[in-house]
Order: C-alpha cells, then structure tokens, then sequence
C-alpha cells in the first residue's frame, strides 16, 4: 500500500459575527429631522461616518434620540453602535 499525499480540510470563518440584528433597530429609514435606536441593551456610543468613512457626528446618547439629522447632507451614512460587548453598523439615509 502507498499514500502520495493526505488532506485534512477545516473551515474558518472569515469573521465573527457578534451582532444580533434583532437587539438593535434604527427607525426611521430614511429620515430627515432625527432617528431613534431601539436597543434592548444600552448604547455607550453612536458614530455617524460618511461615504468616504469621514467621522460626522459622535455622540454618548443619554436618550435613544439621535436628533443631529438635521445639520446632515441629504444621503447615505454609516451609523456605528458601540455598547459594552456589541459593536454594530447601519445604514441611514438622510433625505
């Protein structure tokens, strides 16, 4: 009996998804005046980049009331969640 060669294959995954997109919901999408998050965990902070990954706004919400729309151009941003082991990203469009 001769063995050329063996082969032992095991899957990684390419990441770890740790967020549940049913503890956090961004409403309402789209929006023009202001959105809220609805966490059944509480938020340390809300990052809102830009397209071209450029920080907009950062906030330590005290509400689930993220009112600073207003002062956003009309389009597409990146809304980033962060809490104590959760880290999450949405989209929010501004019309």
């Amino acid at each position: 009996m001769e063995i050329d060669y063996i082969r032992v294959y095991q899957e990684q995954p390419l990441s770890i998804d740790q967020n549940n997109p049913s503890e956090i919901q961004l409403y309402p999408n789209p929006t023009s005046k202001r959105f809220f998050i609805d966490s059944t965990i509480e938020i340390d902070e809300v990052n809102i980049y830009d397209l071209h990954g450029r920080l907009v706004v950062k906030q330590q919400p005290m509400q689930k009331e993220i009112s600073v729309v207003e002062d956003l151009s009309k389009g597409v941003y990146l809304v980033e969640i962060k809490a104590l082991d959760l880290q999450s990203t949405r989209r929010l469009i501004v019309k």
